[in-house]
C-alpha cells in the first residue's frame, strides 16, 4: 500500500490495560497489523523522543501505548470502518481494556463490552463533523 502523505493523523487509538507494558506494546502492534490491512489506513506507534546521553544509538519508542492513524480521506464510511475493525480486534482480545479514540478534540472510549446504549453513542460520535 503507498504511504498516505498527511502531516496530522486522523485519530488517535489508545489502549488502557492493567497488562505489563510489554503486553500491551504486543497488542498496539496486533492491532496495527489490523488495521493497516484496510485500504487507505496508515497505522504508526505514537512516538517521543527517547531522552538518550550524547552520541548514543537509538529510535523511538512506544509513547503512551498509542497508535497514530493517518487516513487517505476521512469520511462517514471510513471512520466507521476503522472503528468497526478496532472494536472486532478488541472483542477478540478481552473485555478488560479501554480502548479510546480521538478525533481532535473529542474522543469516545470503548470498554470491551459494548451495550445497545453505548453502541448509539458510538454512531453518534462517528457521525459528528462528518462530510
Amino acid at each position: 500500500m503507498p504511504s498516505v502523505s498527511v502531516v496530522n493523523p486522523s485519530l488517535e487509538v489508545r489502549l488502557t490495560s492493567d497488562d505489563s507494558p510489554l503486553i500491551v506494546e504486543r497488542l498496539l502492534r496486533s492491532l496495527r497489523v489490523e488495521l493497516e490491512r484496510l485500504d487507505g489506513v496508515e497505522a504508526r506507534f505514537a512516538e517521543k523522543p527517547a531522552a538518550e546521553p550524547d552520541g548514543a544509538k537509538g529510535g523511538a519508542v512506544i509513547a503512551d501505548a498509542a497508535l497514530w492513524l493517518f487516513l487517505a480521506s476521512v469520511t462517514q464510511t471510513t471512520g466507521r470502518i476503522v472503528v468497526e475493525q478496532i472494536r472486532a480486534w478488541h472483542s477478540r482480545q478481552g473485555r478488560d481494556r479501554t480502548i479510546r479514540i480521538t478525533r481532535g478534540e473529542s474522543f469516545i472510549e470503548i470498554p470491551g463490552d459494548l451495550d445497545e446504549s453505548q453502541e448509539r453513542v458510538l454512531a453518534r460520535w462517528l457521525d459528528q463533523d462528518a462530510p
